[in-house]
């Protein structure tokens, strides 16, 4: 069987038909409040994080272009950063 978001609504559904007296905290506990919970954490993850990535990301590409600048000849930095960006489409 797949388990999934799905079956485990259909298994809860089951389980709080069985067990009426837990029937009015399922909003509380079940899957759907899991996924919201889930869903705000990582909403609040990415506020916080991806500008902190972004920053270092333009750090980084900073250092490798003064890395270049001082190492490369023009025909050679062309080479080398198409062949970086092929490497980074691969890495994601």
């Amino acid at each position: 069987m797949d388990w999934n978001a799905e079956t485990t609504r259909i298994k809860e559904k089951e389980w709080f038909a069985k067990h009426p007296q837990y029937h009015d905290i399922q909003h509380v506990c079940g899957i759907d409040r899991l996924m919201d919970t889930m869903i705000s954490l990582l909403a609040e993850k990415m506020v916080t994080e991806v500008p902190k990535l972004v920053r270092e990301m333009k750090k980084v590409k900073a250092e490798v272009s003064k890395w270049f600048a001082k190492r490369c000849t023009k025909q050679s930095r062309s080479v080398l950063s198409r062949n970086l960006f092929l490497h980074a489409w691969r890495i994601f």
